[in-house]
């Protein structure tokens, strides 16, 4: 007599053989550590840098002061150059006053014993039209001089500048001259108010005067 077979159950052999129940499949990319996907990481946001923000004021802040370093620089040289060139000019008007006085007084000064030298002192002085008509006039003021027997002495009260620039000035000079010829021995005192013109000469870097005109 033939024995009769059981049907085997459909579950694992396993869990038949254990006599427990079977256990769930896993879902499929589930795991059982604690680690997070890669995609998931990616996503999360950075952490701030706290020193990002200081690093780039400071940036800032450097910028800034490098271009005012630069700005006030740059002032400073122009402003230089502009106090050096005020001051060479103001030097130079203090030469041109000083010029005029002397040829004024060489002007008003001419006597009949050096009246040759007394023009040439002017001439040498003067520059421009101013010199060219003294210097035609010298041989008619020399006979002038001596026939009248003139001794004039000027002297400069005071003397100042007008206006000017770097080649150019005009100068108010205040003189007195005492003047004795033939018909007054004794002499008087003359009082006499002048505007001297006074030109730059850079070949012989002199101010000499240009014109000379009474005011007065």
């Amino acid at each position: 007599m033939m024995a009769t077979r059981l049907p085997r159950s459909g579950g694992s052999g396993r869990g038949a053989r254990s006599g427990g129940p079977a256990r769930p499949a896993r879902a499929a990319g589930s795991r059982s550590s604690g680690r997070r996907p890669e995609s998931a990481r990616a996503r999360l946001p950075k952490k701030p840098d706290p020193f990002r923000r200081e690093r780039t004021t400071w940036l800032a802040v450097s910028v800034v002061l490098t271009l005012l370093l630069l700005a006030s620089m740059g002032f400073a040289g122009w402003w230089g150059y502009d106090w050096y060139e005020q001051r060479q000019v103001r030097e130079s008007h203090k030469t041109a006053v000083a010029a005029a006085r002397q040829t004024v007084v060489d002007f008003f000064s001419i006597s009949g014993d050096s009246v040759d030298r007394d023009v040439e002192q002017v001439i040498q002085g003067a520059t421009g039209t101013f010199k060219e008509e003294y210097e035609a006039g010298r041989a008619e003021l020399r006979t002038a001089v001596k026939e009248n027997k003139v001794k004039s002495e000027g002297k400069v009260l005071r003397a100042g500048l007008v206006s000017g620039d770097s080649d150019s000035a005009t100068v108010l000079v205040a003189a007195d001259a005492n003047v004795r010829n033939a018909n007054s021995p004794k002499g008087r005192k003359v009082h006499y108010r002048v505007q001297v013109e006074m030109s730059y000469d850079k070949k012989s870097e002199r101010w000499l005067v240009a014109d000379l005109k009474f005011v007065g």
